[in-house]
């Protein structure tokens, strides 16, 4: 009598477990790998439920497929792709495919009439690219870009209002009138200089509303003329003048400064042409506070002691006073020397006031045409506010 299933012992099967079953009217022995691959008719094939407890075969695709699930056939389905192709979603459970395009395109994302996904522009040589994926072939010779109704456009430069189609002649410049540019001899517009360049030291001058160049004529003993100015709109490393003519008598410069070094006060320093060699003297008598007047004294510096200014820890918005005289400034034989003094109030106390006269030498003859002016730290700069001229005294 046979055993009970339950009289025997459990163990795991694998594929050489042997079954028995009829094949036709005759039993057979076969093993578990046997009978599951028995359902298979071709080699990749893949079962799948088609519906509750039944199974269908997906068979397998050529080469280059990928697999996906559909939820409009509830079925696993292969994804025949192209060479280049690009797989997406097109919408929510729907797999499609972008075929690859021809050389020089460029890809783009569209919703267009509800085709969402990416799509490709095919560019020709020099066309522009605008949104969404619309090109714009390259222009005539001689055409301009321009927007129309929200799009970029090529048109004729002749064809816009006040645009020059030819070019000037030597000496002509650009003038509008009416709205229209045209070319025209300079000398033939009130007001401009003409043809021809000033000889050294002459200067520009209007007459009958014509502009010449002439010498400068002499005068008042004293007089002085703006040179230059400079106003510190933001935080500004150094201040300096170039292009100083030789056509007075000596320069006279004056200015208030304010630097941000994180201290109440700061030296102030100033150079020529552009050297920091160690050619400079200064000598200052210094009064600080309530105390005696010390000296400050430098036989070879890269730069001249002018002054002190407050910094970021003074009093909030102030400034010092400082002006000073150059003299022989021109001369190609006398070395320079300059004369000056300053003032700080470094808070709103009177006895914290810092006073300085100031003499110093550039040991050198040659001309000065540019001065430079700067704060002793190289890690600080002169505030927004601080302002200085400079004045050529006949």
């Amino acid at each position: 009598m046979a055993r009970k299933i339950s009289a025997h012992t459990t163990e795991a099967p694998n594929s050489t477990v042997d079954l028995l079953g009829n094949i036709g009217s005759t039993t057979r022995r076969f093993n578990a790998g046997q009978l599951i691959g028995a359902i298979y008719t071709s080699q990749g094939q893949m079962t799948y439920a088609a519906s509750s407890r039944n199974s269908t075969f997906l068979n397998p695709p050529s080469s280059a497929a990928v697999l996906a699930y559909s939820s409009a056939s509830s079925a696993p389905a292969w994804v025949i792709l192209d060479t280049g192709a690009i797989v997406y979603a097109s919408s929510a459970g729907v797999i499609s495919t972008l075929t690859a395009p021809s050389s020089g395109a460029v890809m783009y994302y569209s919703t267009i009439n509800g085709q969402i996904g990416p799509r490709w522009a095919i560019v020709n040589a020099g066309s522009l690219v605008y949104g969404p994926g619309t090109t714009l072939a390259i222009g005539t010779s001689g055409f301009i870009l321009q927007s129309t109704g929200g799009v970029p456009v090529w048109v004729g430069s002749s064809t816009i209002e006040g645009t020059v189609t030819t070019a000037g002649t030597s000496g002509q410049v650009l003038q509008t009138t009416a709205g229209a540019a045209a070319w025209r001899n300079s000398t033939t517009i009130p007001g401009t200089i003409g043809s021809t360049i000033g000889t050294s030291g002459q200067v520009l001058e209007t007459t009958g509303g014509v502009a010449v160049w002439r010498a400068p004529t002499a005068g008042t003993a004293g007089a002085m003329t703006t040179l230059f100015s400079s106003y510190v709109g933001t935080t500004q490393v150094g201040i300096s003048f170039s292009g100083i003519t030789s056509a007075y008598a000596y320069l006279h410069l004056i200015g208030q400064l304010r630097t941000e070094l994180s201290d109440t006060i700061e030296a102030i320093f100033m150079y020529f042409n552009g050297s920091t060699a160690a050619a400079y003297q200064y000598f200052a008598i210094e009064h600080a506070n309530t105390t005696d007047p010390s000296q400050i004294v430098s036989t070879a510096s890269s730069a001249m002691f002018i002054g002190y200014s407050p910094s970021s820890l003074s009093l909030a918005g102030s400034f010092s006073q400082f002006e000073l005289k150059i003299f022989n400034y021109h001369s190609t034989f006398v070395k320079k020397t300059f004369a000056g003094n300053s003032v700080v109030m470094r808070s709103s106390v009177v006895s914290t006031a810092r006073i300085a006269e100031t003499q110093g030498l550039w040991n050198s003859t040659a001309a000065i045409t540019q001065i430079n002016i700067i704060p002793n730290s190289t890690i600080s700069a002169f505030s927004s506010g601080s302002w200085v001229a400079l004045y050529g005294v006949t």
